[in-house]
């Protein structure tokens, strides 16, 4: 009877690999108005949109990403790349993104093929521009890689789209010339607003709508957070909410609940939260730290908000206020029993 157990195990734990697929995506990078903020620019867009589209497969799958190079504003980067980031290309790496390094930049009006394996990682990930700061005009997005068998899935009720959250930073000024002027003076560039879903202000700017993250009471969310910025860090929290965090770029966690979460650039957590309170709207916060505000007039860190909207709450914007709490800490941090943490491989290397 135990072996017979231990054959079963082990079948159950092959189902992911038998159904695994091989998706097919189509990015077309080109330059496009956007207002994230409500401050008119040209950026570098993915398929027309700032943040990028979000790619979602399921654990095992292998993707094909045909990128269409579009670009052709001379004030900014004409070739590109792509960094498929948090994904370790084990045996293709000519895939991974970086120009100059793993691969020669796509010229504009030509086509590359990224194709490569998720190879089992699960988890949140993201992708962008890896040519110079191109990324910082607008080349970012999601990436998820759903597991049908996730381990913590007890923990959660809902993980959809509603439920990805991006973090950025914007700036007013096209890249290459911010560049330029750090170049000539030293002075780091100070982001003009930070962005929650692509939506924020800046001060003196119009009252751009707020993005919405719905939520029905008695829920429980895993909200899946991605710092797609360029240089700051943002400290996620919620009003009147605990979070769980449970999921750390790709490595899922023992769980811990805290207020807030320091999420670093390029970083991804999974947090969840249970929709518990009356029902109503309340903020999201994620201010951003890096660059003094007061060398730029325009940044307010306070103004990256969006709105949690409970079921049954009306379309108003909330009047909540964050006390602060407790904070993750490093050391609150350990990889699940199953992701074995400190285990050394013993396959060959990778080259």
């Amino acid at each position: 009877m135990v072996l017979l157990r231990a054959r079963v195990a082990a079948l159950l734990g092959l189902l992911p690999v038998a159904l695994a697929a091989t998706r097919h995506f189509d990015l077309t990078i080109e330059n496009g108005l956007v207002s994230p903020d409500g401050f008119e620019r040209e950026g570098v867009l993915a398929n027309g949109t700032f943040p990028g589209p979000v790619f979602a497969v399921s654990k095992g799958d292998s993707v094909v990403i045909p990128l269409h190079n579009k670009l052709n504003n001379p004030d900014m980067r004409r070739s590109t790349s792509i960094h498929w980031h948090g994904f370790f290309q084990a045996r293709t790496s000519g895939m991974d993104g970086p120009a100059f390094v793993n691969q020669c930049p796509i010229a504009p009006n030509s086509t590359f093929v990224y194709e490569f394996s998720t190879a089992g990682q699960t988890g949140n990930f993201w992708y962008h521009s890896h040519l110079s700061t191109q990324y910082c005009d607008g080349l970012r997005g999601a990436f998820v890689v759903y597991d049908p068998n996730d381990p913590l899935k007890h923990l959660y009720d809902v993980d959809d789209a509603g439920t990805i959250i991006t973090l950025a930073d914007w700036y007013h000024d096209l890249a290459p010339a911010a560049q330029d002027n750090f170049f000539t003076t030293g002075v780091v560039p100070i982001p003009d607003s930070g962005l929650i879903n692509g939506k924020g202000r800046f001060v003196g700017g119009p009252l751009v709508p707020y993005a919405v993250v719905n939520v029905e009471r008695g829920k429980r969310y895993r909200l899946r957070i991605f710092a797609i910025a360029c240089r700051p860090f943002f400290t996620f929290s919620v009003d009147n909410h605990n979070i769980t965090f449970m999921e750390a770029d790709g490595i899922e966690h023992d769980p811990v609940t805290v207020q807030n979460i320091d999420v670093y650039t390029a970083q991804r957590v999974s947090a969840i939260l249970n929709a518990n309170q009356p029902v109503d709207n309340y903020w999201i916060r994620a201010p951003p730290t890096g660059g003094a505000p007061a060398g730029n007039p325009n940044f307010n860190p306070d103004l990256t908000r969006a709105i949690l909207r409970y079921k049954g709450a009306p379309n108003v914007e909330p009047t909540t206020n964050n006390t602060p709490g407790a904070k993750l800490l490093d050391e609150q941090m350990h990889p699940i029993a199953s992701e074995h943490p400190g285990m050394l491989g013993s396959g060959p290397a990778d080259f």
